[in-house]
C-alpha cells in the first residue's frame, strides 16, 4: 500500500510489492519473481542492461547486453552509445576485429581461414600470413615450398634463387646472413703410407653484418 494525497492508504499496482503511487512505474519493492528496474517490476532486464541481486543494472557503454558493468562482460554489440559501430570479441566490444578476424553480420569477430590474416568472411582470404601464398582461384592460403637453393622473399611471397654455388641460404633483415658452400678439393699427398690422391671437402661459414 501507498499513502495517498489525501492521506489515505491505497493498494499498490499488482506487481509491485511495494509503492510510491498507483501505476507500475512507481514501485519500490518487487516480488520475489520481478526483478528490480528504474521504478518497474520486470520478468526480465531490458536490453543494456545486467541483473545483479535482483534489479537491473546498465551494462557499460560499449556494450549492447553484458553480464556485467565492465567492459570485458559484453555477450553483444552494435552501434554503442555514442554512435559507434562495435564487435564482439572475447567478452569486449571493440570497433574492429583484430588481425585474423572478420566481424559477421551479428558484430561478432570472427577467426579467419587458416593461416590467412585478413579476410572478408570464413571462405574468402585477402592476405595470408607470412610463409604463404594466396590462391586467386579459391581465395585460400597455401603454404610456399622453395626447393634446393632457393630461399623464400617474404616481401613477394615467392622463391628466390641463393647465391650461385650455395645449396641453402636464409634472409633477415636485423640477423646476420649466413652462406654454407661445400667446396671440393683434390690433391695429391706426397707420403708414401697415404694414397696419392684424395678428395677433401671444406664447408665455409660465411657472415655478413
Amino acid at each position: 500500500e501507498y499513502i495517498d494525497e489525501h492521506g489515505l492508504c491505497q493498494i499498490c499496482e499488482a506487481l509491485c510489492a511495494k509503492c510510491r503511487g498507483p501505476t507500475q512505474e512507481d514501485c519500490t519493492g518487487c516480488p520475489g519473481t520481478r526483478i528490480f528496474d528504474d521504478g518497474r517490476c520486470v520478468l526480465n532486464c531490458p536490453s543494456g542492461k545486467f541483473e545483479f541481486k535482483n534489479q537491473c543494472h546498465p551494462c557499460h557503454s560499449t556494450c549492447q547486453e553484458c553480464q556485467g558493468d565492465e567492459p570485458s562482460n559484453c555477450t553483444s554489440c552494435g552501434v554503442d552509445k555514442h554512435g559507434r559501430e562495435r564487435f564482439l570479441y572475447w567478452g569486449e566490444c571493440r570497433e574492429s576485429c583484430p588481425t585474423g578476424h572478420y566481424p559477421d553480420e551479428d558484430h561478432t569477430c570472427r577467426p579467419c581461414p587458416d593461416n590467412c590474416e585478413l579476410c572478408h568472411s570464413s571462405h574468402v582470404c585477402t592476405r595470408c600470413r607470412r610463409g604463404y601464398f594466396l590462391v586467386p582461384s579459391n581465395r585460400t592460403c597455401r603454404q610456399l615450398e622453395c626447393g634446393q637453393g632457393e630461399v623464400q622473399d617474404p616481401d613477394y611471397e615467392e622463391c628466390m634463387p641463393c647465391e650461385e654455388g650455395c645449396l641453402g641460404c636464409s634472409l633477415g633483415t636485423s640477423s646476420p646472413f649466413f652462406l654454407k658452400v661445400e667446396i671440393t678439393v683434390s690433391f695429391t699427398h706426397p707420403h708414401p703410407v697415404i694414397p696419392s690422391t684424395g678428395t677433401l671437402v671444406i664447408v665455409v661459414t660465411i657472415s655478413i653484418h
